[in-house]
């Protein structure tokens, strides 16, 4: 499984399109929720067919706190987004506000814990900075949104094998990093007494 992990503001909108209201393809009312860029929503299409197959979609976004799910694949779908269904759940909505990344490392968490399927391969399309996930993000400029060197950026990244490293939960990796150290400390005790 392949995993795209999708902010919506500076991603798959920009100042102009913030400013738009978004039209409910139901009920033809308006809601209050800022635009999302139709153009933007092709280009996360593009990433999504041009990843192959097995890619499903994990929302991160910060509209997860005032959207529930359904309202959300509602706004992707009046945009076009061919990925509705692929949408397999959103990062954890905590009660204080984490860093991005550490909503995604809460995810993987929870995913695992569930048995949830190994990933091949994710990609980050998030305009927040992931340092934890380098290799694995993509960074739209803010108020611009997603651009074509992104797609292509998105789909090379989805073609690389996932690090084992990068979907630990954190406890994991501090847990590793500390054996590590204790082995290395072990290993350097041992050759001083040869």
């Amino acid at each position: 499984m392949k995993i795209i992990f999708l902010d919506f503001d500076d991603v798959i909108n920009s100042s102009a399109t913030k400013k738009i209201n978004f039209t409910w393809p139901d009920s033809g009312t308006t809601s209050r929720v800022r635009g999302i860029d139709d153009f933007r929503v092709a280009l996360v299409n593009d990433i999504f067919t041009q990843a192959g197959p097995g890619v499903k979609v994990v929302i991160c976004s910060s509209w997860r706190r005032y959207h529930d799910m359904d309202e959300l694949k509602s706004f992707l779908w009046g945009a076009g987004a061919v990925f509705v269904d692929d949408i397999i759940g959103l990062t954890p909505v905590q009660l204080y506000e984490l860093e991005r990344e550490d909503e995604i490392d809460a995810w993987f968490e929870q995913h695992y814990a569930a048995g949830g399927e190994e990933l091949e391969a994710f990609v980050i399309l998030d305009n927040e900075a992931c340092p934890s996930f380098h290799g694995h993000h993509t960074r739209p400029q803010n108020n611009v949104g997603l651009l074509i060197k992104h797609v292509h950026k998105a789909v090379k990244i989805l073609g690389k094998p996932v690090s084992p490293w990068l979907t630990r939960t954190g406890r994991e990796k501090k847990q590793l990093k500390l054996e590590a150290e204790t082995a290395a400390r072990l290993d350097r005790m041992g050759s001083k007494k040869l």
